[in-house]
Formats: C-alpha cells, sequence, structure tokens
C-alpha cells in the first residue's frame, strides 16, 4: 500500500485508513523515508495546467551501449558535470515513428449516452471453464526486477527473454493455415508449456514471430545516448553511424504532489492519451507526452516507410511505424531511469493512447516490460482485434472492418504482412498473442461497439483468448477489458470505475483494488470453435 502525505490522492476505500495513520509514520514523511502524495487542485482538467516543474535546473546523461540500469539510476547524482549541475550516465535506444488514424481524437470528452453493457464470462477454451485462481502475493513491484511474491508488476529489463533461442521462422509457403486464434500454450517445437517458468521464452518466440511477420523488429540500444532535464522537459538525443536525432518529452507533476518519485502515465500525443486527465492529477500521477512526430510523419494513407528520423539512424530497418513508436517510447523510459532527478517512479509507468496511438500503447507496453500497466484504447485493427476474426467478420457482416485489408494505408507494419492480406489463417500467431506479451504485467483494453470498422467483437475473442495466459500464470486479475457503445476516442462515464480500479492497484499499490473486469455485450461468442486449446495447470 503506498501511503501519501494527506488523503487527496488516495483511493476513496482508504481514506478512512489515511485518517488513522500515526504520528510515527507521519514523522517518517516528513523525514522523506516514506513517499506519497499531496493534495491537488487539478481536477478535470489536463494534468499539465497549473503543474509543477519537475525538476529545477538542468540535469545530463551520456553513455553508448548498454541500457540504464535501477543500480545505475540511483548512483547517478553523485556524479556533478564540470557546471556545477547533476550528471548521470547510462546507454538507451533510439527514437520511433508516426502514422495516424484518420479518425483519431485526442480529444477528452465524456459522454452519459450508450447502451447497457453486461458482465462478461471469464472462461474461454475448448468448452472448459478457466479456473479462478487466486493471486498470492503477486502484485507488488520491484526496482531490481525481482518480485514481491511470485510475479513483480513490471521489470527492469526492456525484454526480459532476450537471451532466449530464436524459434523456426518459416517462409510464407511452409506456414500452415490455423483457422482458429493460436495456442499461445504450445512452444515453437511443439510441445506444451508446463511450468510458469516456461512464460519468458515463449514470449520471447511470439516477439520474434510478430517482428517477423507483423510489425518488424525493434532494435536494442543505440550506440549514442545523451539525456538532460531542462526544468519539466527530458531532452534526449540518440545516435547511430554518426546519424542522431532528438526527442522531447514534456513531464507534469500535479500540483501538491510530493517531490520524490511519483508514479507516471507516458501519454501518446497528449499527457494521458484520451483518457481523462483528472483521474491521474488527483491521484498525484505525473504525465509525460511522448510526440510520434518526431519520428516519423502522421496520415493514415501518407509517409513513405524510408521517411521520418528513426529510418536515418537504421536505414532498411524491417520495423513498420509502430514498432519504430514503440522503440520511442522505450527511450524515454530509459531516460527517466538514467535521470533520477526526474523523480519519477521508473516501477510504476503506465502507457495509454486511442486509435492508432492505442496501438503504439499496446506495442509500446508488450514489447517494453519495464511498463507495469498498459492501457490501448479502442486501438481497432493492428491492435487488440484478431486478424482472423476481424476478417471473418467483414465477411459476415458484410462491413468494412480495420482488418489486414484494411488497415495497411500508411506503412505501419512490416512488408512482410501484406502477403497475408489474403489468408490469414497463415499468421503463425495473431493478437490476443501481441496481448499476452504483457504478462504477468498488467493490461485493460478500453473498447466501444459504435463503430463497427473497429471491430469490438474481434477484441473481445482476443480477449478471452490472451487472459488464458494470465489465468495460467495465477494473476488473472491482472488483465482486463472494458466496453461501451460510443463514439470514437470519447469517454464513456462507465469506463471510470475500471480505469480507476487498475490506476489504484498498479500504479498506487491498492492491492484492494477490483480489477477482475471483462466487460462486454458479446456474451455468446462461439469460443470453442475460435478457442479450441485448453488452459493448461502451469507448475
Amino acid at each position: 500500500m503506498m501511503l501519501a502525505r494527506s488523503s487527496g490522492f488516495l483511493p476513496p476505500r482508504l481514506r478512512l485508513v489515511h485518517g488513522r495513520l500515526t504520528t510515527a509514520v507521519s514523522a517518517l514523511i516528513g523525514l522523506g523515508l516514506l513517499v506519497g502524495c499531496g493534495d491537488s487542485s487539478a481536477e478535470g482538467q489536463q494534468a499539465s495546467d497549473g503543474a509543477t516543474a519537475s525538476a529545477q535546473g538542468t540535469a545530463t546523461a551520456s553513455t553508448s551501449g548498454g541500457s540504464p540500469s535501477a543500480a545505475t539510476a540511483s548512483s547517478a547524482s553523485a556524479a556533478v558535470g564540470t557546471t556545477g549541475t547533476p550528471s548521470t550516465s547510462a546507454t538507451t535506444s533510439g527514437a520511433a515513428t508516426t502514422g495516424v488514424d484518420a479518425s483519431a481524437n485526442a480529444a477528452t470528452t465524456t459522454s452519459t449516452s450508450a447502451g447497457a453493457t453486461t458482465q462478461g464470462s471469464s472462461t474461454s477454451g475448448a468448452g472448459g471453464a478457466v479456473a479462478t485462481s487466486t493471486d498470492a502475493g503477486t502484485t507488488g513491484s520491484s526496482t531490481d526486477g525481482g518480485p514481491i511474491g511470485e510475479f513483480p508488476t513490471n521489470y527492469e529489463e526492456e525484454d526480459t527473454g532476450a537471451d532466449c533461442p530464436e524459434p523456426p521462422l518459416p517462409g510464407f509457403a511452409e506456414l500452415p493455415e490455423i483457422s482458429y486464434l493460436p495456442d499461445p500454450f504450445l512452444m515453437a517445437d511443439g510441445t506444451p508449456m508446463t511450468t510458469r517458468a516456461q512464460w519468458r521464452c515463449r514470449r520471447a518466440e511470439i516477439k520474434a514471430m510478430l517482428e517477423k511477420y507483423d510489425v518488424g523488429e525493434k532494435p536494442g540500444a543505440p550506440t549514442t545516448f545523451q539525456a538532460s532535464l531542462n526544468g519539466n522537459t527530458l531532452n534526449i538525443t540518440v545516435g547511430e553511424d554518426g546519424e542522431t536525432f532528438d526527442i522531447t518529452a514534456p513531464i507534469a507533476r500535479p500540483d501538491g504532489a510530493p517531490s520524490g518519485p511519483i508514479p507516471a502515465i507516458i501519454g501518446i500525443n497528449t499527457p494521458t492519451g484520451s483518457l481523462p486527465a483528472n483521474l491521474f492529477s488527483e491521484r498525484g500521477i505525473a504525465t509525460i507526452t511522448f510526440t510520434s512526430e518526431q519520428l516519423a510523419p502522421s496520415g493514415f494513407s501518407g509517409g513513405a516507410r524510408g521517411d521520418g528520423n528513426f529510418y536515418r539512424l537504421y536505414p532498411g530497418a524491417t520495423a513498420g511505424f509502430m514498432i519504430r513508436w514503440a522503440w520511442g517510447v522505450s527511450r524515454i523510459i530509459d531516460a527517466l531511469y538514467a535521470l533520477p532527478e526526474a523523480n519519477i517512479d521508473v516501477t510504476r509507468l503506465a502507457v495509454s493512447g486511442c486509435s492508432y496511438q492505442g496501438k503504439i500503447a499496446l506495442y509500446a507496453g508488450a514489447f517494453d516490460e519495464r511498463i507495469a500497466l498498459t492501457i490501448p484504447h479502442e486501438s481497432g485493427g493492428g491492435g487488440t482485434i484478431s486478424w482472423r476474426y476481424s476478417d471473418m467478420l467483414e465477411k459476415r457482416d458484410n462491413t468494412e472492418v480495420e482488418n489486414l485489408l484494411h488497415a495497411q494505408g500508411a506503412p505501419w507494419y512490416a512488408e512482410a504482412l501484406m502477403q497475408f492480406n489474403d489468408n490469414p489463417d497463415k499468421l503463425p500467431f495473431d493478437h490476443h498473442e501481441l496481448i499476452a506479451m504483457v504478462a504477468p504485467r498488467a493490461f485493460l483494453a478500453i473498447e466501444s461497439t459504435a463503430i463497427a470498422r473497429m471491430g469490438a467483437e474481434a477484441a473481445r475473442i482476443d480477449a478471452l483468448a490472451a487472459r488464458e495466459v494470465w489465468t495460467a500464470l495465477g494473476v488473472p486479475h491482472r488483465m482486463g477489458a472494458t466496453e461501451e457503445n460510443v463514439n470514437h476516442c470519447v469517454w464513456h462515464d462507465g469506463f471510470t470505475p475500471d480505469l480507476e480500479a487498475y490506476l489504484d492497484e498498479f500504479l498506487l499499490g491498492d492491492q484492494g483494488a477490483d480489477t477482475d473486469i471483462l466487460r462486454s455485450k458479446f456474451t455468446n461468442l462461439d469460443t470453442e470453435t475460435w478457442i479450441p486449446w485448453e488452459t493448461p495447470t502451469l507448475e
């Protein structure tokens, strides 16, 4: 449980407890031995409005090769540069690029209209119910990558499976047709998973398939990396072979927040994506804005594969824009590790965006295990919806869905993905496995049924299939999905308690929050056909 200086940022159920904190605890807080949050007056406004600077003066970090670690960050403040400002060193990698959904709407608005939804089932598989396993002390987070309990809520490393063997990646002609959502528990050599420890390398196999056939390869850390904190803005320079470019990311701390490290959300192109800013400011959560335009041009049908700053560093890269953007988000996280003066709790980071920005958030969270909470909002095709199921939906309903044929107007994905346009059954994976790459960390999908193109039914089948991974790992409450009937990227009041629960538990540490959420109107899907495999009991 996270303690606070005042009750303003506490979840409602903790406010009474807060009032009973002892004088001794208050004294510890005053000495800086416990970190918490102060009162906020920014409710209902963007968290950046009236925000205090996240640091005074300038701190710098510069290195080449490698990635910053918590040890680097904790010791960095001892170094002093020639200007007398704190200096840190660490290495990270580079940049991301952009593409934009024509229907994307970053504005946060609220609607109370829309049809009622029903509580969905948390079962799937071949007619088999999901076991309701409990989480035995696995909701903690650790700054050294080790769990409090069995699984941490985030990891210190960007990719814990980097040392796993690469799976076979056959050519298109050799790939078998799979008419259902592929079994996430089947290792590449055909053997089923039997232990939870195997998930690390099974996740690496899924990552390798996505990089080969779907979005292209995510590079590692760039040779050149420099980071500085100027007031409340991160300034990052990344480079390879003499080519460099800059990434800037403003940080906003809510009014009244303590000077010590606090949780943060990385919003894609706006401080909180399309999520209500007050839900973050009133909880003492900082915002960090990632700007995709710094890396590649926007536009659903605009931009060439070789456009943008990322490609200058990595000419010939297979990475589509989505993975380039995800790479850029990772470089912001590198800077946060390198600059403890930013006073951001790197063990409690979230990422969110809506529409094409929701896809970016999903890839960022799936490909970087340092992110504790991933919140894609109505991400559509290429995001939370199944390529196979969306193809079926378009044919069944005779209406356009953002399937493989309609999702590739801009070079958001690898060129290799186009060969599957007429036959998605040849894909050796589907996007339930992209979602599952987030496991065992926390994930909340926010969907809407108002626009057929966004494929909410296909998102629902993916959510049911993906949650089986969290269930098998023993942490089903870390994966949720919520749904309303509301216009694209418009906030609905029905989403609010679900988002609040995930923020309270996974950014604030309230283990009493109810995050067992699977809300949808699609309660009678044919899971026996689409999810025919069984969820194993893993040791």
